[in-house]
């Protein structure tokens, strides 16, 4: 069962990724860039061109540099084939596929029928959202993966070995999202709650927090330190607005990922409540679970933008068990033929993958790429070749055109043209140029020259 969910799943994500990338997710050209300097062996530089590219910016546009766990899996294939961003996106899907059978490992044994493990998977496995967002270049999915992979290490017996791989394990997913820092506490909160696990050779649980320390303490001297304006924006501008502002958005998205695309706050809401009361029925079981739910939520709930259903992710799968939970509980209480649960939960499931086999299909049907068209390569090539190497270019989207030209590029408009650092300005085709020089008309833009 579980190697016929992997094969579709791996079918389905080969029917959605394609080459080239969206432009206006910018986040991944860091991320290759970063792979790009790493592989060159001078990511001292891409942290000062893009520090001066998001310091000189009209408004916060991401970090200095992203973590650098995702750019060291993503370098060996800038190494060895260049720009191949079909192969990167498949390095992301390798790792969603991987979390699959981990998956399947965390929960198979913590309900009293299979049944609901094989529902976290099918859920997960064939959701629109995990599947259509291996079409992008992004940590998200290593990151789920790590996570995941982290929640099983915690559960096997208390061994050095292990508690070695628990610790690479975790400090890679902080390696890759700095979120990921909140494994440590709900690793904590496991040992806490399975104190006799640890009666021999108590010293072996402290393992993971040595490793993780000095692991921290090495890559603090190895790399530039990027996330600083990262920090800046999270502690900026903390309002109740922004948390209550936060919450109603995630409350749609929960509604959208597991009610058929219906974008509704009080389904949303609901499913939130069921999972609370999951949790609260399991407490003392699954503690560690609900301190990682807890922490990691509350970041999402202050974080100064929301980014899509991608930032819950590692989420999703603990909703869904949580929930499970509260309908196990209630089948028992209620005392339901198990036939007959089962029977509405196929249904759902059942709804649930033709709705979702559908969005996929639709997505499979789009021209996603953006960023390497003949249209694009045209100003790249001009501005690789005929804008001075010092000179600086405002632009939307300033990480993809660096990635493509190697030219330095800042977020700026017609507006604030003038007062800003950038020599040349490069907008879409149609819009207001003002009273500058036309240095450069191509076919979808025009390049403005101060």
């Amino acid at each position: 069962m579980l190697t016929i969910i992997l094969l579709v799943s791996a079918y389905l994500i080969t029917t959605v990724v394609k080459d080239g990338h969206n432009m206006w997710a910018g986040d991944f050209a860091l991320y290759v860039n970063q792979a790009k300097h790493l592989s060159d062996g001078n990511l001292q530089e891409a942290y000062e061109i893009n520090k001066y590219s998001m310091e000189n910016s009209i408004k916060e546009i991401g970090p200095y540099l992203y973590p650098n766990g995702f750019p060291i899996l993503l370098a060996p294939i800038y190494q060895l084939f260049g720009l191949d961003f079909l192969k990167m996106k498949y390095l992301c899907a390798f790792f969603f596929l991987l979390s699959i059978p981990v998956l399947y490992k965390v929960f198979k044994s913590n309900f009293n029928s299979i049944i609901y493990a094989f529902i976290i998977i099918i859920l997960i496995a064939f959701n629109p959202h995990f599947i259509i967002f291996c079409d992008m270049i992004l940590s998200d999915l290593p990151f789920f993966f790590l996570v995941i992979l982290s929640f099983y290490l915690m559960t096997l017996k208390n061994s050095v070995i292990n508690q070695v791989f628990l610790a690479s394990s975790i400090f890679y997913a902080y390696f890759t999202r700095d979120i990921g820092i909140v494994l440590l506490p709900t690793l904590l909160a496991y040992q806490i709650m399975n104190k006799e696990k640890y009666t021999s050779r108590k010293w072996i649980k402290y393992i993971p927090y040595a490793l993780f320390v000095s692991a921290y303490a090495i890559i603090k001297l190895i790399f530039p330190s990027g996330g600083a304006n990262h920090l800046e924006m999270f502690f900026s501008g903390i309002t109740i607005d922004r948390i209550f502002g936060n919450f109603e958005y995630y409350m749609l998205l929960l509604s959208d990922v597991f009610f058929f695309g219906s974008l509704d706050f009080v389904l949303g809401l609901a499913l939130m409540l069921f999972t609370i009361f999951g949790a609260v029925i399991s407490f003392k079981q699954y503690a560690y679970f609900i301190v990682f739910i807890v922490l990691y939520f509350a970041v999402l709930l202050v974080w100064p933008s929301v980014q899509g259903v991608r930032f819950l992710f590692p989420l999703l799968p603990l909703f869904v068990f949580f929930g499970l939970k509260g309908i196990q509980f209630l089948i028992e209480k209620i005392k339901v033929k198990p036939i007959i649960a089962y029977g509405f939960m196929c249904i759902y499931l059942l709804v649930f993958s033709v709705n979702s086999f559908g969005q996929i299909n639709e997505y499979a049907k789009l021209n996603t790429n953006e960023v390497d068209i003949p249209e694009t390569r045209e100003v790249y090539e001009y501005l690789s070749s005929e804008i001075p190497s010092d000179a600086t270019i405002g632009f939307i989207k300033p990480r993809v055109l660096w990635l493509f030209t190697d030219v330095k590029c800042i977020d700026t408009d017609l507006d604030h043209f003038d007062n800003s650092v950038a020599d040349f300005l490069l907008l879409h085709n149609g819009s207001d140029t003002g009273n500058y020089q036309i240095e450069k008309q191509f076919k979808h833009f025009v390049l403005l020259k101060k």
